[in-house]
């Protein structure tokens, strides 16, 4: 198999600040040092059972699609109210 010529833009390239963070996190870890790595978002435990089955109840009940970019009309509706007081800060008021 013959190798790719990359052209110089592409070369220049570097390694992602997410790898770097994640291959740091490993070095640290080997060297026996209790880490909480959140580069690559991949977590090191297992789903909730609860999460799990609401999974595959999705699945079964046909839910195989992307949303529209708006979201599903159910959780559309409910967003606002949710939105706002998860964002509510004391002392501003929210605007409805």
């Amino acid at each position: 198999m013959q190798a790719m010529d990359l052209s110089a833009r592409v070369r220049r390239i570097g390694e992602s600040a997410t790898l770097k963070v994640t291959r740091r996190a490993m070095q640290m870890k080997a060297q026996g040092i209790d880490v909480v790595d959140f580069g690559a978002g991949e977590p090191d435990f297992a789903s909730p059972a609860v999460a799990v089955e609401a999974a595959r109840q999705a699945l079964a009940d046909g839910f195989t699609k992307y949303t529209q970019n708006q979201g599903s009309r159910p959780c559309a509706r409910r967003s606002p109210s949710a939105t706002r007081s998860a964002t509510a800060r004391p002392g501003r008021p929210t605007r409805r």
